[in-house]
């Protein structure tokens, strides 16, 4: 059997003083994203703004976890405390 993984997309705004924000709402599809993205560039804004779509795994995968802390790379790297799942 194989997995599947389903994507949630993040709409991320970088303004021009290097601070960076992802919105709260999420986007089913980068299709969704991108039309956002496109919809946005029709205002006119300040220079140095952008605005890029960003996806990240869904924590509804069929039948597997989703870990927020992956294993780290490399020796002597210890992942921040775990909530135990049930």
């Amino acid at each position: 059997m194989s997995a599947t993984a389903v994507y949630i997309w993040y709409l991320v705004v970088a303004g021009p003083g290097g601070g960076m924000a992802v919105m709260p709402s999420a986007f089913d599809t980068r299709d969704e994203c991108v039309a956002a993205i496109e919809e946005y560039k029709k205002t006119p804004t300040d220079p140095g703004w952008s605005l890029q779509c960003v996806p990240t795994a869904s924590s509804f995968m069929e039948g597997e976890t989703y870990d927020d802390y992956p294993t780290p790379a490399g020796p002597g790297v210890e992942p921040p405390p775990q909530k135990e799942q049930q």
